[in-house]
């Protein structure tokens, strides 16, 4: 099974289509990614394709951690309140 440069180069547009589904929730997005990542021929199939290999691995990394960011919730930032009193005040 060789694989051609053609074959990675397929993967993005795939990925583009997961990117701009509006029928899977980011979680199923990101799991998505993963699995494709995981799916991806093996180094030994991809021989003299290396640099086309390692640019669909960078953007299915970036998708991931772009979705890993998405999902997770953002924290509410309160201001800390101030203390009036004075720390070893003498009386």
């Amino acid at each position: 099974m060789k694989v051609r440069a053609y074959d990675l180069v397929t993967i993005l547009s795939q990925v583009d289509l997961v990117k701009s589904s509006k029928l899977l929730t980011q979680e199923q997005k990101h799991l998505v990614y993963k699995d494709m990542l995981t799916d991806l021929p093996m180094d030994m199939f991809c021989s003299g394709l290396k640099n086309t290999r390692a640019a669909v691995t960078e953007v299915l990394n970036k998708e991931i951690q772009s979705s890993e960011t998405a999902q997770s919730p953002k924290k509410k930032v309160t201001p800390k309140a101030k203390t009036t009193a004075s720390k070893g005040s003498k009386k």
